[in-house]
């Protein structure tokens, strides 16, 4: 957004003020002294932005995206694609656009516009406008205010044109709709769209006199439908989105049931398998779920130091359903929903509500505690991922100064074997899928009174 700024602020000035290029110099050189004395509080940000895994997800340069984001940018047009392009145009939008473009000056506009389109047809922007990380084309919010401008703008040349242009609109319209139809399958729309349309320019024809006040009512009019049938936002399910936006985090969750067993102002940490996003920061409740735009990047070395990999480094629920890491963190409370997560080792089935079921135990240990032995990092980095889990048990790990001379004793590993695979071929100290949905069983003794992990390497 920082970058869409100074790109609008360029091309305003270059309008606005004749001077604007003969000055260009001394106003980078004001930004620039601005930028450092506000240095105290910037290049901290910086720092934090730059050191963020989600921005450091870089995907290499491409020069184009793939062929089926081109194939629908039509229907990106009016509703939300890939790569979250999201332009959300209304028909009317379409229409001020064809008609900017079709008439002379209005320079400006059509820079911006010009712009809106080159900027989500190459790849290029949507990372640069992402911090040159992954690509996204979230930046195509803010062309609702070029549109909206635009179409301000060319109202009164809607309403006055003639009836060969309207003619011409509506066939041109009702073109890219069909065209559209057949891309996305959402016939339902054409309809509802081609009779609003139909009646706008049956008006225009009938009613010169108040050509304006019918052409702001049926653009009104118009305005809503694409989106409120087909859009993926909240624009077609008004009814279901609750007044109190953190409500929605909140009712019917697994933050509510706990809330309304735990009735008491004691400290508590909830974790699970599948966890209602940021719930537990929106109701005052401390959880080990986690997804915001920002992510340190330490936090996401450690987890997966540990092994736990997650699909997105921004994003995660917990700590594998492993007992010894949930008593680390200050966990009492694990909430299971469905069949599709283990229960850890330890924890006694409690209540049941809005569809999970809540698990106690009273091994965890309290918010804050200390080591009384030292580890290196040196020595953390030798180990094997279940090794570091044991170790964080007992010692704590730092930089310089830590002992280099830990063993792990108390990780056993039990004798196995291969009893049943399908679509597998074994080899030696080799496992080779040799088509999809390949299975394998494992069969082995447990050990009791402990908790089973199993770590497969070298995949």
């Amino acid at each position: 957004m920082v970058i869409l700024t100074i790109v609008y602020t360029v091309i305003r000035l270059a309008f606005i003020r004749k001077d604007f290029w003969r000055n260009a110099g001394l106003i980078t050189l004001y930004s620039v002294i601005g930028l450092l004395i506000s240095g105290i509080t910037f290049y901290p940000s910086v720092m934090n932005l730059m050191g963020d895994l989600r921005l450091s997800d870089g995907t290499g340069l491409k020069l184009f995206y793939p062929v089926s984001y081109y194939r629908q940018y039509l229907e990106q047009l009016t509703y939300d694609g890939e790569y979250y392009l999201c332009f959300g145009f209304s028909i009317p939008a379409l229409i001020a656009l064809g008609f900017l473009w079709s008439r002379k000056g209005k320079w400006e506009l059509k820079i911006f516009s010009g712009l809106m389109f080159l900027f989500s047809l190459i790849p290029f922007f949507g990372q640069m406008f992402n911090g040159f990380s992954y690509i996204t084309n979230r930046w195509s919010f803010v062309s609702a205010l070029i549109i909206s401008v635009i179409l301000g703008e060319q109202l009164n040349e809607i309403s006055s044109m003639s009836k060969k242009n309207g003619i011409t609109a509506l066939i041109l319209i009702s073109l890219y709709l069909c065209l559209y139809s057949i891309i996305s399958e959402k016939k339902e729309i054409i309809v509802v769209i081609i009779t609003v349309l139909g009646l706008l320019f049956v008006v225009f024809s009938m009613l010169s006199r108040t050509k304006l006040a019918i052409t702001v009512l049926a653009l009104s009019l118009m305005a809503p439908w694409v989106y409120y049938y087909s859009g993926a936002g909240y624009a077609n399910r008004p009814v279901t989105v609750p007044a109190y936006f953190p409500e929605m985090y909140y009712h019917g969750t697994e933050a509510e049931a706990i809330k309304n067993h735990r009735q008491t102002e004691e400290f508590f940490r909830y974790s699970g398998w599948v966890l209602t996003d940021n719930t537990g920061v929106y109701n005052n409740m401390s959880s080990t779920q986690y997804y915001w735009s920002n992510n340190n990047s330490h936090i996401m070395k450690f987890r997966s130091d540990i092994g736990i990999d997650e699909y997105r480094l921004f994003y995660y629920s917990g700590y594998d359903s492993d007992s010894a890491l949930l008593a680390l963190a200050s966990v009492d409370t694990y909430a299971k929903l469905g069949d599709s997560n283990p229960i850890p080792y330890g924890y006694i089935k409690a209540y049941e509500e809005n569809g999970y079921e809540f698990y106690e135990t009273g091994n965890k240990l309290p918010i804050a505690y200390t080591y009384s032995e030292k580890l290196s990092v040196e020595n953390w980095e030798s180990l094997s991922m279940v090794q570091r889990r044991q170790a964080l048990l007992e010692r704590a790990i730092v930089e310089t100064d830590g002992s280099s001379d830990y063993e792990c004793n108390d990780v056993v590993s039990p004798d196995f074997e291969f009893t049943k695979y399908k679509n597998i071929e074994l080899g030696d100290n080799k496992i080779t899928v040799t088509e999809e949905n390949g299975v394998i069983e494992l069969e082995f003794d447990r050990v009791v009174n402990a908790e089973m992990l199993l770590s497969v390497t070298n995949l």
